[in-house]
């Protein structure tokens, strides 16, 4: 199957070199790396490939793809992005949401303020942080925690949280 056959995707690593003689992939992961061990298959280049191998290096997944036998084969690969589709993405626990699903929701505190638009996420070592654009322009900050967010509700795209979490 072709990619534009299904064409909402998501990205979700970037290829940053080949590993060994065997076709193996080096890949800087867009999402936690064991996202990769329920993931079927990619599209790279816009091609499906069936995930042969996967492998954990720290921060970097390691793939053997279906059709890359060689590391020559995997050169031509280098700063490729690969996709899956949207509907093929595996499922978060309760609680867990997926940044894409976020980013444009509108963020109001419990008090009833528009605060803004969330257009980024930072994933820091303590909690993540919400980038948030007031309607002045203003980036705002918001830390994901659980004293923080109130309510997430994706099918209004709001999220509720306390006024004093907005760092102004």
């Amino acid at each position: 199957m072709k990619f534009g056959e299904n064409p909402i995707r998501i990205c979700v690593g970037k290829i940053i070199k080949p590993h060994g003689v065997c076709g193996w992939l080096k890949v800087q992961p867009f999402a936690r790396p064991e996202r990769f061990r329920e993931i079927g298959r990619v599209f790279l280049k816009e091609e499906a490939r069936t995930i042969e191998g996967i492998k954990m290096a720290g921060a970097y997944v390691l793939l053997k793809l279906e059709g890359i036998t060689d590391r020559n084969q995997g050169e031509e690969f280098v700063g490729a992005s690969i996709y899956i589709p949207l509907n093929e993405r595996p499922a978060l626990p309760e609680g867990q949401y997926y940044i894409d699903d976020l980013k444009g929701c509108r963020v109001i505190t419990v008090s009833g303020e528009l605060i803004g638009e969330l257009f980024e996420i930072w994933s820091l070592p303590a909690n993540d942080v919400f980038l948030v654009k007031s309607p002045e322009e203003k980036v705002l900050m918001v830390p994901a925690l659980k004293e923080v967010v109130r309510e997430i509700n994706l099918e209004t795209k709001t999220i509720l949280v306390e006024d004093r979490g907005v760092v102004r």
